[in-house]
């Protein structure tokens, strides 16, 4: 058995990735992480595969409503368990409605992450954090709509795409949207995503890029969010 721990956001890693896709021509994983309270969750899964080699990125496909997913989503971590021809009992369990499947399983802590390992199921695993979420069949502006509610708690409508600017990820790209949402609308913001988040007028950001005031920052000049900024501020968008 070959025990592999992969950090996919690290190029370092390359030759590790290599090896964990090599022994996963086809096959069937475990998906697992913890929740905020430490609770494990994990699923089977068995669309798994590489996106790229540098960095190395995996994609997995998970049902949208699964409590796994939430957890994933929130701690920002999960592991990809890839299970030998002796792990199908492991995989029948995480596929099915079992309500405590991690006492049906042999498992441990990962000792980067704090993941849960499948110890007697899983001949190799990739410890990862999440680079990125996409519904199946989503839009960019519909996962504008989510990722602002999902994130601060405020619904926004009017939509317009304004640009975009490459991003070190391969063939990636950030898009730049403007939205409009209500400003009495109490934040709730989501701590595994934003530290902090509060509404801003013109004037108070204008101060900022005046100088006479610094006690909040802006995106750097080159950033298309400075762009975004500075579109809205000049009311052109």
């Amino acid at each position: 058995m070959t025990d592999m721990a992969l950090q996919h956001v690290r190029p370092a890693d390359e030759s590790a990735f290599r090896e964990l896709m090599s022994a996963f021509p086809s096959g069937v994983t475990v998906v697992t992480t913890r929740d905020r309270d430490g609770t494990p969750r994990g699923l089977t899964c068995t669309a798994m595969c590489s996106v790229s080699l540098r960095p190395p990125i995996l994609l997995t496909c998970v049902r949208h409503d699964s409590e796994t997913l939430a957890a994933m989503l929130r701690r920002g971590r999960f592991a990809v368990n890839l299970l030998h021809a002796g792990g199908r009992a492991a995989a029948d369990v995480f596929a099915n409605a079992v309500r405590d499947r991690f006492t049906e399983v042999e498992w441990e802590s990962s000792p980067r992450g704090d993941l849960p390992w499948l110890t007697a199921d899983a001949h190799a695993v990739a410890e990862c954090a999440v680079a990125g979420f996409v519904e199946a069949g989503e839009s960019c502006e519909a996962a504008v709509v989510r990722e602002v509610a999902e994130e601060v708690g405020v619904p926004v409508t009017r939509l317009r795409y304004v640009g975009s600017q490459a991003w070190p990820y391969p063939g990636s790209l950030m898009l730049g949207f403007m939205a409009e949402g209500d400003p009495n609308r109490p934040l709730c913001v989501d701590e595994a995503e934003i530290s902090e988040a509060r509404w801003f007028t013109r004037a108070e950001v204008r101060d900022v890029l005046e100088g006479r005031r610094d006690d909040f920052g802006l995106p750097m000049g080159s950033s298309i969010a400075h762009f975004l900024v500075a579109e809205w501020l000049a009311g052109r968008v």
